[in-house]
């Protein structure tokens, strides 16, 4: 009975984790404006819209982190001047 209410609620959980699109959003590299907008969805509440804005001056580079092996992992990440590297990329999300 405890396992099968812990599947429940964690096939619920991840349920509404898909309907809602938590995770999902967009990367805008305007040129006009000189800036960067990575944009994301989050659960419901006062954090629901997650909107990042960066001057293209502050960007450094766009990084690519890639570990082969059993499980891997191929990322995107944006590096900005202080040292902070933003993801691009979903984890697991393959690289076009």
């Amino acid at each position: 009975c405890l396992y099968g209410s812990a599947g429940i609620l964690l096939g619920l959980y991840q349920l509404f984790t898909i309907l809602l699109k938590v995770g999902d959003g967009f990367n805008e590299f305007d040129l006009d404006s000189n800036t960067v907008r990575i944009f994301r969805w989050g659960f419901p509440g006062k954090t629901r819209r997650f909107c990042l804005t960066f001057s293209l001056d502050d960007v450094v580079s766009i990084g690519i982190k890639v570990r082969e092996g059993l499980n891997p992992q191929r990322n995107l990440y944006l590096k900005l001047s202080d040292q902070r590297e933003i993801p691009l990329t979903q984890i697991g999300e393959p690289i076009p």
